[in-house]
């Protein structure tokens, strides 16, 4: 049977009046899980850190521009700030040029006799320097550059062409968090079917609590009836009166369950909580079970566990390599050109925009370090050997925690047939007692213990049920996507 929803209007793809699937429930939860919306940026933050890795190893090309102030005498090689002549001044009553003659010396040589002669050699020296030595009194200037570096072999990146191990460590980690929004995406659908269930068993709960309840009512207006005729003992209306409070507590306890088993499922789902929308299905059918080996097989390959492990065992590598690398020599290309300009004047002269190029190539040989780069490589190495180990653990959890849940639920299927033939039986007295009140061969109160005794098998029966859909949604999340049934 069918329920029909109790007047809630649903949300984006779920219409008013429809009835609610398991399958429509955990659509909408895909779309409105906050932890698989954060998996998917995780996952795309992670793909621009693969870019950035990647460029990082390319050619950059960086342009500057400085502006600046300067006042005294200009010494690098772009001083091209106009400035005033150094004044002349007189020294021991003779004029000396400051701004072009710093010096000027006189070194007698007396020498040895030549030919028999003796020679005497005067000879100056003069140092001078430049004509435009001038001073900058607060004088604009501005430089331009524009460098580019390159990394030629570098961290275990040549010229940026091969798959470098920052590179490979980036994809390995974007890797990994996409297995891990599998693994959202599991937990996502585990726990929506698990509220899916318990809110759809105690809406059905209630239905019986509602007849137990009825029953009960019953029982003691009759008891009440053959205690008036003295039939019946004041101990056996007081027994009725105490099951009628329990049934109608418990039916109480029920209907509040409803409320927030419901609660919960909206809450999954984007609804509101404070009005219970009817479930879809009253008997969800069991699913097939495939067979043990072959799923097995599948969840060791497919699982997203197994995944995850393997991009531990990626990041170790990619970080084995890196360690590798340091051990070796690096080689780094630097180039540039810079222009300085007198912004005070300017010009486009070459004398007032001077220019300076360089070129670099820098190689850096690690030569002695006490044996520490060794030591890492060697870690390296052994954590990737443990990271490789650990992904045949995983599997082993994962066969384990699958066979115990076939296991399980072999159990569960034992009690659910026993229970089923009980509720059969219990039915079968219950239709024979109906019978016999409808000709007048039964009293009412036995045909009422028929109906209670029903009512209880049925509950065996219904908690039986759940207990085993509840361990088919953990064997479908042991399985890690390698077997579906509830969608």
């Amino acid at each position: 049977m069918v329920l029909v929803a109790a007047g809630l209007l649903m949300g984006q793809g779920i219409c008013e009046g429809q009835a609610l699937t398991l399958k429509d429930c955990i659509d909408e939860a895909y779309g409105l899980s906050p932890a698989l919306k954060a998996a998917q940026l995780d996952i795309d933050a992670a793909g621009d850190e693969i870019i950035h890795q990647r460029t990082a190893l390319l050619p950059s090309v960086n342009a500057s521009a400085t502006a600046e102030v300067i006042d005294g005498y200009p010494v690098s090689p772009f001083s091209v700030a106009t400035g005033e002549d150094l004044e002349s001044e007189a020294v021991g009553g003779s004029t000396r040029e400051v701004d072009t003659t710093v010096a000027r010396t006189t070194q007698t040589l007396r020498g040895k006799t030549l030919n028999g002669e003796s020679m005497t050699t005067r000879s100056t020296v003069s140092n001078t320097l430049p004509r435009e030595l001038k001073r900058a009194d607060f004088a604009p200037l501005g430089i331009e550059n524009v460098t580019l570096d390159y990394p030629l072999f570098e961290n275990g990146s040549i010229l940026g062409l091969n798959d470098a191990p920052a590179v490979a460590n980036a994809r390995a980690a974007k890797e990994q968090l996409e297995w891990t929004k599998k693994l959202d995406e599991e937990k996502v659908v585990f726990d929506l079917s698990n509220a899916y269930f318990i809110a759809q068993w105690y809406q059905m709960k209630l239905a019986r609590d509602e007849a137990r309840a009825h029953f009960s009512k019953q029982r003691l207006d009759i008891v009440t009836l053959q205690f008036k005729l003295q039939l019946m003992l004041q101990q056996d209306v007081d027994l009725a009166k105490a099951e009628l409070e329990a049934d109608e507590q418990t039916l109480a306890a029920t209907k509040q369950s409803v409320k927030d088993s419901w609660a919960v499922l909206a809450i999954l789902i984007g609804q509101p909580t404070g009005r219970v929308a009817q479930l879809g299905m009253t008997a969800p059918e069991f699913p097939q079970l495939p067979e043990l080996p072959g799923l097995l097989t599948r969840a060791q390959t497919e699982h997203p566990a197994v995944g995850v492990q393997q991009t531990v065992v990626d990041e170790a590598k990619a970080k084995y390599r890196l360690d590798q690398a340091a051990l070796l020599p690096s080689v780094d290309l630097n180039t540039g050109y810079s222009l300085g300009q007198n912004l005070g004047h300017l010009s486009t002269s070459s004398a007032d925009t001077p220019g300076l190029y360089d070129a670099a190539l820098r190689v850096a040989v690690p030569i002695f370090d006490w044996g520490s780069g060794l030591a890492e490589a060697r870690e390296s190495r052994t954590k990737v050997e443990s990271a490789e180990v650990e992904v045949g653990q995983v599997k082993m959890d994962i066969s384990t925690t699958i066979a115990r849940l076939y296991d399980a639920i072999h159990d569960l299927e034992r009690q659910f047939a026993t229970n089923i033939q009980a509720q059969v039986n219990d039915d079968n007295a219950a239709k024979l007692a109906r019978q016999q009140r409808a000709v007048g061969a039964l009293d009412q109160l036995t045909l009422v213990q028929a109906e209670e005794t029903l009512l209880s098998a049925e509950d065996t029966v219904e908690n039986t049920r759940l207990a085993e859909l509840e361990t088919y949604t953990q064997l479908e999340q042991a399985a890690g996507g390698a077997w579906r049934w509830t969608q």
